[in-house]
């Protein structure tokens, strides 16, 4: 039989089971394909790439190399909804008990009504840039992760930053926005003339099944989007304006957006009626409908170390903390 690779090992059926049992990190299967990671079992294949730092760490590793790992968002928010739409991160040592955790969302616009003459590269260069600033401003740097004792501060601090990029990667890794043009007043999407078809609200679709209106009429049965991670928003949604007209807060719908982008649910779970955007102080909050990062707000990063260092979720190895 041919030797194994001395590092990579590969386990698959009940030999790699009985290795989860004896508490080894290697996952029972990953592959390895560039640009990206993905294992099954635990610690997301890293296991032969990485080794252990200071016992300290409670199993946090260094990586030792460049290639960006993903996870699946239904692991961050629990969701079957988000099964098979997976996140781009980046987990690096900084200095001694310190880390940084760096989320990407990769991202493709589509231009509603582009066909038509409504968009010029001026207005679409300034909101990619919009989007992108106050995502990396709203999201980055809020709080900070701990693993360890609360009571003596944590073992280990990780800097939570994010970008969203414009970079199209795989259909299950690349959130499709399509961008509405505006009127003057905006009240109402600049629609082509003769369109008579009703405009998506503003939200997130993580498997969206449709002709987005990025596309001339008649549509083409081939361009259908077949369960699609669609987010739709309108070109004013980079501002902060009331969500209602009937409530006071206000909010950057395209920052509230990326939340969901992250796997993140509204405080009263994935649904759209009024009760689900919480009540009193919740409803203040990013996934509410005001503009405060709670943290609550950062699940998704205490998601991602947990998956990161194969520490299970019931038990509490990662929180969040003040800066």
């Amino acid at each position: 039989m041919a030797p194994r690779h001395p590092r990579l090992h590969h386990t698959t059926g009940d030999d790699g089971k009985r290795r989860a049992q004896r508490g080894r990190r290697t996952p029972s299967r990953f592959a390895l394909a560039p640009g990206r990671i993905e294992g099954r079992g635990g610690a997301i294949g890293l296991d032969g790439l990485t080794h252990d730092v200071a016992a300290g760490n409670r199993g946090l590793r260094t990586p030792m190399t460049a290639i960006m790992p993903y996870i699946e968002l239904s692991r961050v928010c629990g969701e079957s909804a988000y099964r098979g739409r997976f996140l781009e991160y980046h987990v690096r040592r900084t200095r001694p008990r310190r880390w940084s955790l760096e989320v990407r969302i990769n991202v493709a616009y589509r231009w509603a009504f582009e066909y038509a003459g409504k968009w010029d590269e001026g207005r679409k260069a300034t909101f990619r840039a919009a989007l992108a600033r106050h995502a990396r401003r709203t999201w980055s740097g809020r709080f900070v992760l701990r693993n360890g004792d609360p009571d003596d501060g944590g073992s280990v601090g990780v800097d939570v930053s994010l970008e969203v990029v414009e970079k199209w990667h795989r259909a299950a890794d690349t959130w499709q926005i399509v961008v509405y043009p505006e009127r003057a007043d905006r009240r109402e999407p600049d629609r082509p003339e003769g369109f008579s078809e009703t405009s998506q609200p503003i939200r997130c679709a993580p498997r969206w099944t449709g002709w987005p209106d990025d596309l001339p009429r008649p549509v083409r049965p081939q361009d259908r989007l077949h369960h699609a991670g669609v987010c739709f928003l309108y070109e004013r949604s980079v501002t902060v304006a009331r969500v209602r007209e009937d409530d006071p807060r206000r909010q950057r719908a395209s920052d509230h957006e990326v939340g969901h982008m992250l796997g993140m649910a509204h405080p009263g779970g994935i649904c759209s009626e009024d009760d689900c955007y919480g009540h009193d102080d919740a409803r203040d909050r990013i996934m509410g409908m005001g503009m405060r990062v709670t943290r609550d707000d950062y699940a998704f990063a205490t998601g991602i170390m947990h998956h990161y260092s194969n520490a299970p979720h019931g038990r509490r190895r990662w929180w969040v903390s003040s800066r």
